[in-house]
């Protein structure tokens, strides 16, 4: 997510995808497992579906991460906040950032 992004973010959080096709608020294409990629996206993690908590009006869905794609900038900022070294590729596996002690919830 970035400034720029927020206007379509915003509308594409507050209306629902039963009634309105949001598939046009962004441009994207679609990623290695299948899944869409928003380009303008500064960080992006493509995921696998592992599990659905159905719930009353709302499903869990437990994911997970096959493939991050950022930014220098965006590995930079990782990379400090996690005090890891600045040597990382642009796509990270999800158990380096597990062993890094970064947690991501989503």
């Amino acid at each position: 997510m970035s400034l720029e992004m927020l206007p379509q973010a915003d509308y594409v959080g507050s209306v629902t995808g039963a009634e309105v096709d949001k598939s046009g608020a962004f441009e994207y294409h679609w990623g290695e497992n299948g899944t869409p990629v928003i380009d303008a996206s500064p960080l992006t993690m493509e995921c696998n579906v592992e599990d659905i908590y159905e719930t009353e009006g709302f499903d869990n869905f437990i994911c997970s991460m096959i493939r991050l794609l950022t930014s220098a900038i965006m590995i930079s900022t990782i990379c400090a906040i996690c005090s890891l070294p600045r040597t990382w590729n642009t796509t990270i596996s999800s158990i380096l950032l597990i062993n890094s002690g970064l947690n991501i919830l989503f």
